[in-house]
């Protein structure tokens, strides 16, 4: 009879593996998901949001190029999701 299902043995697993990585300070798993901003730039000036502050400061963007590589290489860490934003 099993106790845990493979799910729930990975999320100890991923539990396990996160706090550990606090204690040795580097990580020894990948993150669950990852936030991608693509561009800082916005023409809103919601009063929650600093993005319209932080922009006028930031002039460069990565190239399409350097962007499809990051993708790759998150996908290639195990990443479960990629959320993204901006703009």
């Amino acid at each position: 009879m099993n106790i845990f299902t493979l799910r729930e043995l990975n999320q100890w697993k991923d539990a396990l593996g996160f706090y550990a990585g606090r204690l040795v300070g580097r990580p020894l798993v990948a993150p669950d998901h990852v936030y991608f901003n693509l561009t800082n730039r916005c023409n809103l000036r919601c009063k929650m949001c600093e993005i319209p502050g932080i922009s006028s400061k930031i002039q460069e963007e990565l190239a399409l190029d350097d962007l499809k590589r990051i993708i790759d290489e998150v996908g290639q860490l195990g990443v479960r999701h990629i959320i993204f934003s901006g703009g």
